[in-house]
C-alpha cells in the first residue's frame, strides 16, 4: 500500500488492521486525486457534498473524542514515535 497523492489528506494509517484478503478486494478510487480535485468533480456533478463542511473527527464514533474512543479498545504504552514515509 502506498500513501495517497494528497499528503494533507492521507489516511492510509487507518487501514493498518484491514486484512490482506480484504485489501485485495478493495478499490481506492481517490488515491490519485487531491481533496481539491475531488471537490471540483463533485461540484461539476452537482453533488451536495461538493461544499459540505469537512469533518475533522472520526465520523463513525459520534461526538466522542478520538482519544476517549480509542482508550476503550487500545492499551497504551509510552514509546518512540517513528515517522517513515515510503513512496
Amino acid at each position: 500500500m502506498l500513501c495517497a497523492v494528497d499528503d494533507d489528506k492521507d489516511q492510509t494509517y487507518f487501514l493498518y488492521r484491514v486484512s490482506k484478503d480484504a485489501l485485495l478486494k478493495t478499490i481506492f478510487p481517490l488515491g490519485d486525486l487531491t481533496k481539491k480535485e475531488v471537490r471540483q468533480i463533485a461540484k461539476d456533478q452537482n453533488l451536495i457534498t461538493a461544499t459540505k463542511k469537512e469533518s475533522m473527527g472520526v465520523c463513525f464514533v459520534g461526538k466522542v473524542g478520538i482519544k476517549d474512543f480509542l482508550s476503550n479498545y487500545v492499551k497504551t504504552e509510552p514509546g518512540k514515535i517513528i515517522d517513515q514515509i515510503i513512496k
